[in-house]
Protein backbone atom coordinates (compact mmCIF):
# COMPACT_ATOMS: atom_id res chain seq x y z
CA UNK A 1 0.00 0.00 0.00
CA UNK A 2 0.92 3.51 -0.86
CA UNK A 3 3.15 4.94 2.32
CA UNK A 4 2.67 8.87 1.24
CA UNK A 5 5.02 11.65 2.41
CA UNK A 6 5.11 14.68 1.31
CA UNK A 7 8.21 17.42 0.34
CA UNK A 8 5.79 20.58 1.53
CA UNK A 9 8.68 22.98 0.54
CA UNK A 10 7.91 22.39 -2.88
CA UNK A 11 4.21 23.22 -2.25
CA UNK A 12 4.00 26.86 -2.77
CA UNK A 13 1.23 27.91 -0.73
CA UNK A 14 3.38 25.58 2.45
CA UNK A 15 6.23 27.38 1.73
CA UNK A 16 4.85 30.50 2.70
CA UNK A 17 3.22 28.86 5.75
CA UNK A 18 6.74 27.53 6.78
CA UNK A 19 7.91 30.96 6.87
CA UNK A 20 5.02 32.75 8.54
CA UNK A 21 3.50 30.39 10.65
CA UNK A 22 4.71 28.91 13.86
CA UNK A 23 5.89 24.87 13.85
CA UNK A 24 3.59 23.61 16.57
CA UNK A 25 0.40 25.15 14.72
CA UNK A 26 1.37 24.22 10.88
CA UNK A 27 2.16 20.87 12.21
CA UNK A 28 -0.70 20.54 14.16
CA UNK A 29 -3.15 21.64 11.03
CA UNK A 30 -0.87 19.49 8.49
CA UNK A 31 -1.97 16.38 10.63
CA UNK A 32 -5.69 17.37 10.15
CA UNK A 33 -5.21 18.02 6.37
CA UNK A 34 -3.41 14.41 6.04
CA UNK A 35 -6.35 12.45 8.20
CA UNK A 36 -8.99 14.68 5.49
CA UNK A 37 -6.63 13.52 2.31
CA UNK A 38 -6.61 9.71 3.23
CA UNK A 39 -10.71 9.90 3.82
CA UNK A 40 -11.08 11.62 0.74
CA UNK A 41 -8.89 9.10 -0.87
CA UNK A 42 -10.87 6.09 0.19
CA UNK A 43 -14.41 7.66 -0.50
CA UNK A 44 -12.99 7.92 -4.08
CA UNK A 45 -11.76 4.41 -3.78
CA UNK A 46 -14.65 2.99 -2.96
CA UNK A 47 -17.08 4.85 -5.00
CA UNK A 48 -15.06 4.78 -8.59
CA UNK A 49 -13.21 1.70 -8.33
CA UNK A 50 -15.07 -0.82 -5.82
CA UNK A 51 -18.40 0.01 -6.62
CA UNK A 52 -18.61 0.72 -10.14
CA UNK A 53 -17.72 -0.68 -13.62
CA UNK A 54 -13.70 -2.25 -12.21
CA UNK A 55 -15.16 -4.16 -9.42
CA UNK A 56 -18.68 -4.07 -8.31
CA UNK A 57 -17.90 -5.32 -4.56
CA UNK A 58 -21.54 -5.83 -2.83
CA UNK A 59 -19.54 -7.62 0.68
CA UNK A 60 -18.88 -4.53 2.36
CA UNK A 61 -16.20 -6.35 4.36
CA UNK A 62 -14.22 -6.03 1.69
CA UNK A 63 -15.04 -2.66 0.72
CA UNK A 64 -14.41 -1.50 4.64
CA UNK A 65 -11.05 -2.93 4.65
CA UNK A 66 -9.83 -0.39 2.78
CA UNK A 67 -8.78 2.56 5.49
CA UNK A 68 -6.54 5.37 5.72
CA UNK A 69 -3.99 6.36 9.11
CA UNK A 70 -1.74 9.07 9.95
CA UNK A 71 1.86 8.04 11.34
CA UNK A 72 3.27 8.48 13.59
CA UNK A 73 0.54 7.11 15.62
CA UNK A 74 1.99 10.09 19.18
CA UNK A 75 2.01 13.80 18.32
CA UNK A 76 5.06 15.15 15.07
CA UNK A 77 7.15 17.72 16.46
CA UNK A 78 8.13 18.45 12.92
CA UNK A 79 6.10 18.01 9.58
CA UNK A 80 8.68 16.12 7.16
CA UNK A 81 7.64 13.27 10.48
CA UNK A 82 4.26 13.31 9.39
CA UNK A 83 2.85 10.38 6.97
CA UNK A 84 0.06 9.45 5.50
CA UNK A 85 -0.43 5.66 5.33
CA UNK A 86 -3.80 3.96 2.67
CA UNK A 87 -3.70 0.06 3.15
CA UNK A 88 -6.15 -3.00 2.74
CA UNK A 89 -5.95 -5.98 4.49
CA UNK A 90 -8.20 -8.05 2.16
CA UNK A 91 -6.49 -10.80 1.40
CA UNK A 92 -7.87 -10.77 -2.89
CA UNK A 93 -6.05 -7.56 -3.23
CA UNK A 94 -2.78 -8.52 -4.85
CA UNK A 95 -3.82 -10.11 -7.71
CA UNK A 96 -6.91 -7.74 -8.18
CA UNK A 97 -4.07 -4.43 -8.21
CA UNK A 98 -1.33 -6.34 -10.70
CA UNK A 99 -4.10 -8.90 -12.56
CA UNK A 100 -2.45 -12.43 -13.41
CA UNK A 101 -3.04 -16.34 -13.30
CA UNK A 102 -4.69 -18.00 -10.57
CA UNK A 103 -4.46 -21.38 -10.17
CA UNK A 104 -5.31 -24.63 -7.72
CA UNK A 105 -2.93 -25.21 -5.24
CA UNK A 106 -4.68 -28.36 -3.66
CA UNK A 107 -7.03 -29.79 -6.28
CA UNK A 108 -7.10 -29.77 -10.71
CA UNK A 109 -9.63 -27.05 -11.08
CA UNK A 110 -11.04 -23.51 -9.69
CA UNK A 111 -14.40 -23.11 -8.59
CA UNK A 112 -15.64 -20.02 -10.44
CA UNK A 113 -19.13 -18.44 -8.83
CA UNK A 114 -21.54 -17.49 -11.00
CA UNK A 115 -23.83 -14.99 -10.63
CA UNK A 116 -26.44 -17.75 -9.56
CA UNK A 117 -24.18 -18.72 -6.80
CA UNK A 118 -25.02 -15.70 -4.83
CA UNK A 119 -28.05 -14.73 -3.07
CA UNK A 120 -29.53 -11.14 -3.50
CA UNK A 121 -26.88 -9.26 -1.28
CA UNK A 122 -23.67 -10.69 -3.36
CA UNK A 123 -22.94 -13.42 -0.43
CA UNK A 124 -21.83 -16.75 -1.51
CA UNK A 125 -24.15 -19.90 -1.54
CA UNK A 126 -21.32 -21.98 -1.09
CA UNK A 127 -18.45 -21.44 1.34
CA UNK A 128 -15.16 -20.62 0.27
CA UNK A 129 -13.06 -22.78 2.43
CA UNK A 130 -15.14 -25.91 0.80
CA UNK A 131 -17.19 -25.00 -1.79
CA UNK A 132 -16.06 -27.93 -4.19
CA UNK A 133 -17.06 -30.52 -1.87
CA UNK A 134 -20.13 -28.63 -1.53
CA UNK A 135 -21.13 -28.49 -4.91
CA UNK A 136 -20.15 -32.15 -5.70
CA UNK A 137 -22.13 -33.48 -2.48
CA UNK A 138 -25.56 -31.23 -4.36
CA UNK A 139 -24.42 -33.04 -7.47
CA UNK A 140 -24.57 -36.20 -6.33
CA UNK A 141 -27.52 -36.06 -4.73
CA UNK A 142 -29.24 -34.33 -7.92
CA UNK A 143 -29.82 -30.52 -6.73
CA UNK A 144 -26.75 -29.65 -9.18
CA UNK A 145 -25.80 -31.16 -12.60
CA UNK A 146 -22.35 -30.56 -14.63
CA UNK A 147 -22.49 -28.97 -17.74
CA UNK A 148 -20.34 -29.30 -20.61
CA UNK A 149 -19.63 -26.28 -22.56
CA UNK A 150 -17.28 -25.28 -25.43
CA UNK A 151 -15.53 -23.13 -22.54
CA UNK A 152 -15.69 -25.61 -20.19
CA UNK A 153 -17.47 -27.38 -17.40
CA UNK A 154 -20.33 -25.47 -15.83
CA UNK A 155 -22.30 -26.20 -12.78
CA UNK A 156 -25.94 -25.57 -12.77
CA UNK A 157 -29.56 -25.98 -11.03
CA UNK A 158 -31.63 -27.47 -12.97
CA UNK A 159 -35.43 -26.44 -13.76
CA UNK A 160 -38.47 -28.25 -13.13
CA UNK A 161 -42.20 -27.50 -13.93
CA UNK A 162 -45.41 -29.89 -13.48
CA UNK A 163 -47.18 -32.09 -16.09
CA UNK A 164 -50.74 -32.31 -16.22
CA UNK A 165 -50.75 -35.20 -14.43
CA UNK A 166 -48.71 -33.12 -11.56
CA UNK A 167 -45.56 -34.57 -12.20
CA UNK A 168 -42.60 -32.55 -12.11
CA UNK A 169 -40.21 -32.81 -15.44
CA UNK A 170 -37.13 -31.65 -15.52
CA UNK A 171 -36.79 -28.57 -18.71
CA UNK A 172 -33.96 -27.48 -20.99
CA UNK A 173 -33.28 -24.38 -18.53
CA UNK A 174 -30.77 -24.40 -15.86
CA UNK A 175 -29.37 -21.44 -13.62
CA UNK A 176 -25.62 -21.54 -13.73
CA UNK A 177 -23.89 -22.01 -10.14
CA UNK A 178 -19.99 -21.92 -10.94
CA UNK A 179 -17.42 -22.79 -13.32
CA UNK A 180 -15.05 -25.30 -13.04
CA UNK A 181 -11.52 -23.85 -14.67
CA UNK A 182 -8.00 -25.01 -14.45
CA UNK A 183 -6.94 -21.78 -14.11
CA UNK A 184 -8.03 -18.06 -14.21
CA UNK A 185 -6.47 -15.18 -16.65
CA UNK A 186 -7.46 -11.98 -13.77
CA UNK A 187 -7.47 -8.67 -15.30
CA UNK A 188 -6.36 -5.92 -13.73
CA UNK A 189 -9.11 -4.39 -12.02
CA UNK A 190 -8.35 -1.69 -9.99
CA UNK A 191 -5.41 1.01 -8.88
CA UNK A 192 -4.82 2.00 -5.41
CA UNK A 193 -2.05 3.93 -6.53
CA UNK A 194 -3.37 5.24 -9.17
CA UNK A 195 -6.19 6.62 -7.36
CA UNK A 196 -3.42 8.11 -5.19
CA UNK A 197 -2.18 10.16 -7.96
CA UNK A 198 -5.56 11.15 -9.40
CA UNK A 199 -6.89 12.99 -6.69
CA UNK A 200 -4.00 15.34 -6.62
CA UNK A 201 -6.18 18.10 -6.61
CA UNK A 202 -8.06 17.41 -3.82
CA UNK A 203 -5.00 16.86 -1.96
CA UNK A 204 -3.67 20.28 -3.06
CA UNK A 205 -6.65 22.22 -1.87
CA UNK A 206 -7.06 20.54 1.42
CA UNK A 207 -3.20 21.36 1.99
CA UNK A 208 -3.59 24.70 1.01
CA UNK A 209 -6.43 25.34 3.18
CA UNK A 210 -4.32 23.91 6.13
CA UNK A 211 -1.27 26.35 5.36
CA UNK A 212 -3.96 29.43 4.89
CA UNK A 213 -5.73 28.48 8.49
CA UNK A 214 -2.10 28.07 9.84
CA UNK A 215 -0.67 31.41 8.76
CA UNK A 216 -3.81 32.69 10.51
CA UNK A 217 -4.13 31.03 13.56
CA UNK A 218 -0.58 32.25 14.07
CA UNK A 219 -1.35 35.39 13.99
CA UNK A 220 -4.62 35.38 16.12
CA UNK A 221 -2.17 33.82 18.94
CA UNK A 222 0.91 36.80 18.30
Amino acid sequence: MPDVSFRFDQIPRFARAMRFASEPVLVSKTAGALIRMGRADIEKMKTEQLSGGRLNVRFKGFRNSFKSKLLPQGKAQKIDQLQLSEYTGAKPFGIFQTGGIISPSRRKVLTVLAPGGRNAAGRRKFPAKDSLDSIRAKIKSGELVVIQTRGGAVVATPQFKATKRGTMRRTNKVTVVAFLRPSVNEKQRIDFFGNFEANASEHERILGEAADAAIVETVERE
